[in-house]
């Protein structure tokens, strides 16, 4: 709405992890991991989302593509035995 008060449909609230390390003391032991980015496959968009998503050449994150980077990723694993 106007005020920004209602959400127009469902969402979903994210934290921002990122902020994490900023709350803790000064010894605490912080790091991170970086994977690839079929590691981290969202499946947030409807099929149909996903294919206009595909279409302007971004990552769809539909279930569809989800499932194929799960694929993709064991496939590369299993290539490196």
């Amino acid at each position: 709405d106007e005020a920004r008060s209602r959400f127009t449909k469902p969402t979903r609230l994210e934290c921002m992890m990122q902020d994490h390390p900023k709350v803790l003391g000064p010894d605490a032991r912080v790091g991170f991991v970086s994977l690839p980015v079929q590691s981290f496959s969202p499946v947030k968009n409807s099929i149909e989302g996903g294919q206009g998503k595909a279409k302007a050449g971004l990552r769809p994150q539909c279930a569809l593509s989800g499932e194929m980077d799960v694929y993709g990723l064991a496939g590369e694993r299993l290539a490196e035995l």
